[in-house]
């Protein structure tokens, strides 16, 4: 305030400053004088006058602090067979059993229509592993938008010692042991169509269908089954490649 009124005492007019002269003489200022004037008041403008408030900067609304408004949790469970313990995994009429299953999963990707490249449901690499022991953990999105997937894709393959996947157990009713496994890729794309809702956190679940896949496979004629037995991998590929598939979508548990 203090500068805005010492402009505008400097920018009065006072016609004491411009003396009476006759004969048609004009009393307006020099064209000088009144630029001079134009000018401080343009200044006393620009430096006073209200103006528009700073835009808003772009990205995330509710700073860096927090998520966007709207941001939801998406998780991504595996069940194998939909049962809890993969021990009591017995293929009827076969005396199968499974021990132990393990995929290493790349590119894992869960596909917003509206925005299918979105890297927020994407993960580079992701193992799971089952035994009579353990499962694995369900992967989770955080502060992902909402919008309804359409789908999610996978790749199996072998990395770092670690095989696409890896099959182990037991067949005539425990007496002998079977194996299946492949550093070879395999591609998986599962329709799994589900509206997320603003705010919400919800577990998507996939299945994986192990022992359909299995119970065809003739361990007695070969029970250690990897990429160089070409007519048993190439049809126990198929088969695991369709024994994935979208279970459902839940509210996650708290």
């Amino acid at each position: 305030m203090h500068n805005y009124q010492v402009v505008r005492r400097d920018s009065e007019i006072s016609f004491a400053d411009f003396p009476f002269q006759t004969g048609g003489a004009s009393i307006a200022p020099p064209l000088s004088s009144m630029r001079w004037v134009s000018f401080v008041f343009v200044g006393v403008c620009l430096a006073g006058c209200p103006g528009a408030s700073p835009g808003t900067p772009d990205g995330n609304p509710g700073g860096d602090d927090g998520p966007a408004p709207g941001a939801s949790t998406l998780r991504i469970a595996w069940a194998l067979d939909n049962i809890g313990d993969i021990g009591d995994l017995v293929v009827p009429a076969t005396g199968y059993s499974l021990d132990e299953a393990k995929f290493r999963m790349e590119n894992l990707h869960a596909t917003l229509i509206t925005d299918p490249d979105n890297p927020a449901t994407s993960k580079d690499e992701y193992k799971l592993r089952w035994t009579t022991d353990d499962e694995p953990d369900a992967i989770k999105f955080d502060n992902v938008p909402s919008g309804h997937y359409s789908s999610v894709v996978l790749q199996l393959d072998d990395s770092g010692g670690d095989k696409a996947f890896e099959l182990h157990g037991h067949y005539n009713d425990g007496a002998d042991s079977w194996e299946i496994d492949s550093i070879n890729s395999l591609s998986i794309s599962l329709d799994a169509s589900l509206d997320l809702l603003p705010d919400t956190d919800v577990t998507i679940t996939i299945e994986i269908g192990v022992a359909a896949a299995v119970n065809k496979v003739d361990f007695a004629a070969n029970d250690d089954i990897s990429d160089i037995d070409l007519i048993e991998m190439s049809a126990f590929r198929a088969d695991l490649q369709n024994a994935f598939r979208f279970a459902g979508a839940t509210p996650s548990p708290n």
